[in-house]
């Protein structure tokens, strides 16, 4: 992930010219990787953070399911603990990620203490599914939350303050170390319990899911953050439904920098072909429900609904996002 991070770094960087400090957290480089890679970064007014020894001891104690989502995602709970202490609110943006419009009122924003900001996960386009994956969705609600498809978050883009941070962190960790059997979202699970009722929401348009791509919603809202939900990414493979503009840009990244020549992987082929399979399958039966169209306008009515009725979060200087809306 250190290419995509990278690249979404950059990005960052240049879009909150004069409102934030970017920092980019890794772990596991070599002490010579971390120097020219931290160099680099300089160069592009971001800092670089190595928290491999944190991360390190966080693991160990810690069962991760072998899936496309990576362990160390559990860093971002160590976030009040890794940061230098002049940063009182945070803003985390997950590696996988992609500016395409202003995010001005995301960076200004600010989290009433207490209280963590979020979009909206995609679990209304599961949730009505057959599948196994639907039937472990419901079975984690019933055991551990009532939250249904309108109240459970992404946790690829969180904002709070710091103190915020500082307890949600190891509520969910002591959370998901104790049932992470039924965290089939990780730590995300393991957030969307310990912060139910404690939720500021942002704007789907700052947080774009592969699964709202899937299902057409730009056609509700312009997207200004995508976040590339899911094992299909656009650097390793281009049988994604992302954008034809975003395929080559990471490849052209680390060619253009060749700091980043030790972080390109090759895909593994029988990866890429399971990714395929399990893509054309969810479009097919789930997103955007070719087998079941009249699914496919229940899953736009709820979303149109949602964008209707929810009044998110947004920076003081700005207008409400139900106004805004109106003019999308």
């Amino acid at each position: 992930m250190i290419v995509p991070t990278t690249q979404a770094a950059l990005q960052l960087a240049e879009a909150g010219r004069n409102l934030t400090d970017v920092i980019m957290i890794t772990g596991g480089l070599e002490p010579g990787e971390i120097l020219d890679l931290r160099e680099f970064l300089d160069a592009h007014n971001v800092k670089l953070l190595d928290s491999a020894h944190e991360i390190t001891s966080l693991l160990s104690e810690f069962h991760f399911d072998d899936t496309h989502v990576t362990a160390t995602s559990l860093g971002r709970l160590l976030m009040a603990d890794l940061l230098p202490a002049q940063y009182q609110h945070i803003l985390y943006i997950d590696g996988d990620t992609f500016v395409v419009g202003d995010l001005t009122d995301l960076f200004r924003l600010r989290v009433p203490s207490g209280r963590i900001a979020a979009s909206l996960e995609s679990l209304f386009v599961h949730w009505d599914s057959t599948s196994e994956f639907a039937e472990k969705l419901r079975t984690y609600r019933q055991k551990h939350s009532k939250l249904g498809p309108r109240d459970y978050f992404n946790a690829g883009i969180l904002a709070a303050d710091r103190s915020t941070w500082r307890s949600i962190g190891p509520e969910a960790l002591s959370f998901y170390k104790r049932h992470h059997e039924d965290c089939i979202y990780h730590d995300q699970s393991a957030l969307n319990v310990v912060c139910e009722n404690r939720v500021h929401w942002i704007s789907p348009e700052f947080n774009f899911l592969s699964d709202f791509r899937m299902m057409g919603f730009e056609a509700h809202i312009r997207p200004k953050l995508y976040h590339f939900s899911g094992a299909a990414k656009p650097w390793n493979s281009r049988f994604t439904p992302w954008p034809v503009g975003t395929y080559g840009r990471y490849e052209a990244l680390a060619n253009a920098n060749p700091v980043l020549a030790p972080f390109v992987r090759t895909p593994d082929k029988e990866h890429l072909r399971k990714i395929r399979n399990r893509l054309v399958a969810h479009a097919v039966t789930e997103a955007p429900g070719i087998v079941h169209p009249r699914q496919f306008f229940k899953k736009h009515s709820f979303f149109k609904n949602y964008l209707r009725d929810r009044q998110f979060i947004q920076s003081p200087t700005y207008e409400p996002y139900a106004r805004q809306s109106r003019k999308v």
